[in-house]
């Protein structure tokens, strides 16, 4: 059986033969791709490799001299242990360069993992159970598909092409980022480019109900997101969303409260009608960051998404290796670390909500929006962010009334504080607070407009008008 297993010794043999007859500085860009000496169908070529592995760790100059004195001191090949013979043989294959380097790695990464995912390793078979043994074979998968291009110096004029290509589509209408769905932020971003996007506040601000807000609206104009709530159980999550998509009070809906039977009919309508939002619900909270990027990695995979939402950086558990660190605010610098990584090698935009300490509220009177210099058990958040906003909400902080005199209860904000490209600045906002929902600046007015239009025609209805369809 295991012969007919996917292999492909002479690619094998001309990557060990190239890296010996190169040194090596061949080795270091076959490193590159070759992370696990078990990508090597050959237990011969496991072993040479794990020699130059050795030797390369070590700082000692790779060779097939020196490789047959590493061998020896375990004599680990297959016949006989004559490392010398073994490695002449590779050594003097008819290859003539290593131009074919990365596509020789690329084809036997390719039988590996085809291999593990036909037979597994011995580690998933000893598995509990078979989800723990899904989870295993996927990570292999995974660390075996995550090359490193050390190859990637580019001149001024090549950056300079890439740069008026850019420039070129997007003056063509193309979109490299995600869209929100708010027509003032997606003016400044042009989309959500993959990077780490911090929304913070103190609690109570609605940054919950800022991300159910985007999150609706993304998949409805950019494409799948996934919600990672840690805070709060995925059915009221869920009802934050259908109150947002319905335009009927949370209240209601969460709590089944109406008044006539056209209204509980028309709740039940709204959520069988947005059942398709592509938008994601985690629960689960004991995760860490390990968690967050199996998860994040197959919601890609299987539906697709443009954009993960975590609910909040805070709750996240250390990896195991983090537990060691002497403190939490070390674990929540390299958790942030890690987000960032993961939306870079990912493709996507990672948004991460934030709790801001209580330094700027006072105990009577109208307190300040809080600054991102306030988040708390760690300033890493702030340096690794590429987008760092607060989301201000001025009744909920006792400002009651604007410079006009007019109710803040409807008026909501974000402020930019770090945005890497571009400019920082503080969007306005319309919110309404029986749905949760933050909309676009004079969208409350027109959808009041129409729901007083439409109380005409139905007395006996909503606070909010069902019939209205959503604004986006």
């Amino acid at each position: 059986m295991l012969e007919q297993l996917p292999h492909d010794l002479f690619a094998e043999y001309s990557i060990i033969g190239v890296c010996l007859l190169h040194g090596t500085e061949t080795f270091v860009r076959a490193r590159q791709y070759i992370r696990n000496p078990e990508i090597f169908y050959s237990e011969d070529n496991r072993a040479i490799w794990q020699a130059m592995e050795s030797m390369y760790k070590a700082g000692t100059v790779i060779d097939e001299i020196m490789v047959c004195r590493e061998l020896r001191k375990t004599k680990p090949l297959s016949f006989g242990g004559d490392s010398w013979a073994t490695v002449t043989i590779l050594r003097t294959r008819p290859v003539i360069g290593d131009q074919h380097l990365s596509g020789w790695c690329t084809a036997i990464i390719e039988d590996y993992v085809e291999r593990i995912s036909m037979i597994g390793t011995e580690k998933s078979r000893k598995a509990a159970s078979a989800f723990e043994k899904a989870k295993i074979i996927d990570g292999l998968m995974k660390d075996a598909l995550e090359f490193k291009n050390v190859e990637d110096w580019a001149d001024m004029s090549q950056i300079g092409l890439e740069l008026i290509d850019r420039r070129e589509r997007i003056a063509k209408g193309e979109v490299f980022g995600v869209k929100t769905g708010f027509k003032t932020f997606d003016a400044l971003t042009g989309g959500l480019e993959p990077g780490l996007i911090i929304f913070a506040a103190r609690p109570s601000m609605g940054k919950t109900a800022f991300a159910a807000s985007l999150a609706v609206k993304m998949a409805l104009n950019g494409g799948p997101v996934g919600i990672i709530s840690l805070e709060m159980p995925r059915i009221q999550l869920g009802a934050r969303l259908y109150s947002i998509l319905s335009r009927v009070a949370f209240w209601r809906l969460f709590r089944n409260i109406h008044d006539t039977q056209y209204q509980t009919d028309y709740v039940n309508k709204s959520i069988a009608e947005n059942s398709t939002v592509p938008v994601y619900v985690s629960d689960q909270t004991k995760v860490n960051l390990s968690d967050i990027r199996y998860k994040t990695e197959k919601l890609i995979r299987t539906k697709g998404a443009k954009c993960v939402i975590i609910d909040y950086i805070q709750l996240v558990n250390p990896n195991d290796d983090e537990k060691q660190a002497r403190n939490r605010e070390q674990q929540v610098a390299a958790l942030s670390r890690g987000l960032k990584a993961m939306s870079t090698d990912l493709g996507i935009p990672v948004i991460a909500l934030a709790q801001l300490n209580r330094e700027s509220e006072k105990a009577d009177g109208p307190s300040k929006p809080g600054k991102l210099s306030q988040l708390r058990e760690s300033d890493s958040i702030l340096a690794d962010a590429d987008m760092g906003c607060i989301v201000d909400r001025p009744y909920k902080r006792g400002e009651l009334v604007d410079a006009n005199g007019q109710s803040t209860e409807n008026k909501a904000a974000v402020i930019i504080e770090k945005f890497r490209n571009g400019e920082t600045t503080t969007l306005e906002f319309d919110f309404h607070p029986e749905t949760m929902m933050f909309m676009d600046l004079g969208e409350l007015d027109m959808m009041n407009n129409m729901h007083n239009d439409h109380q005409l025609k139905q007395p006996d209805d909503f606070s909010v008008a069902p019939e209205i369809k959503p604004i986006f």
